[in-house]
């Protein structure tokens, strides 16, 4: 297993047309709790005191493909394939955007995931990102590798990215 975005279901098709694989929602730490979800795309905002604001706006909009739901269904699916989930419900309606739906399988399932969550996060934005990355990458290995217990990993990356948040003067 691991975790994607619909980003890879172009690789899938492309190299690995014998493979058989599957997609599902992020799995839930309480069977019986609400879906969650995580976002890594850039929020688009107008800072106040922008100089111009209806230029940003006009920004905004195109970047959420608020004035050009085909144009952005496009943007989304560029080449035909899986790049992003729409941040608009009006894109997923599009022809074209359903066109690449239909010949992916398991992009639904991110459309779905994404859509139907009670609650969409991003990852903290601060100068040791790349540093919780890559160790969040790492800890998710050792515990599918069984090399660690997941509190137990947990706890060591969160002292680690504390530590270094410290060493950055983050605290």
């Amino acid at each position: 297993m691991m975790v994607q975005g619909p980003w890879k279901l172009g690789d899938l098709k492309l190299f690995g047309s014998k493979l058989d694989y599957g997609v599902i929602a992020p799995p839930l730490a309480d069977a019986n709790g609400k879906p969650a979800n995580w976002i890594h795309g850039d929020i688009q905002i107008i800072p106040k005191g922008c100089k111009d604001p209806a230029a940003a706006a006009d920004f905004v909009f195109f970047t959420g493909g608020v004035n050009d739901p085909d144009g952005y269904a496009q943007r989304v699916t560029w080449g035909n394939r899986p790049i992003n989930i729409p941040v608009s419900k009006t894109v997923l309606k599009e022809a074209g955007f359903q066109k690449v739906v239909q010949n992916y399988p398991g992009f639904q399932t991110y459309i779905d995931a994404l859509f139907n969550s009670s609650q969409v996060g991003s990852p903290p934005v601060m100068p040791a990102a790349a540093f919780y990355a890559d160790r969040l990458q790492s800890t998710v290995q050792q515990v599918m590798l069984l090399q660690s217990q997941p509190q137990a990993a947990l706890q060591s990356l969160t002292d680690q990215v504390q530590q270094q948040m410290q060493m950055m003067g983050e605290s």
